[in-house]
C-alpha cells in the first residue's frame, strides 16, 4: 500500500517520527520533506527497515514576499531482494 507522508516545516527528529508511524505496513511510501538534514535522517531510518530510498530534490517555490526552501520528495520501497 502506497502512503503519503508531508513533513515540510518540520524539524528532526519530527519527520522520522511522522515516518515510523507509517512505514509498518507500507510497500511505497512517498515523503516530502523540505531539508538536507530530513533527507539524510529519513533516508537512514528507512534504509535501517530495509527499505530503499531515492531522493529528487524539487525547485523552491517564490512570491514577492517569502522564498521558501526547496522541497525533497523521498520515494521508499521495501527491498524484496535484502533478507
Amino acid at each position: 500500500m502506497k502512503k503519503i507522508v508531508d513533513a515540510c516545516g518540520l524539524s528532526c527528529p519530527e519527520p522520522v517520527l511522522k515516518l515510523k508511524q507509517v512505514i509498518d505496513g507500507a510497500d511505497d511510501i512517498e515523503m516530502t520533506v523540505d531539508s538536507q538534514v530530513c533527507v539524510e535522517n529519513c533516508t537512514r531510518f528507512a534504509e535501517s527497515k530495509g527499505f530503499t530510498v531515492s531522493v529528487t530534490k524539487g525547485k523552491p517555490e517564490k512570491s514577492a514576499i517569502i522564498a521558501t526552501p526547496p522541497s525533497y520528495t523521498m520515494k521508499i520501497r521495501k527491498d524484496t531482494k535484502k533478507k
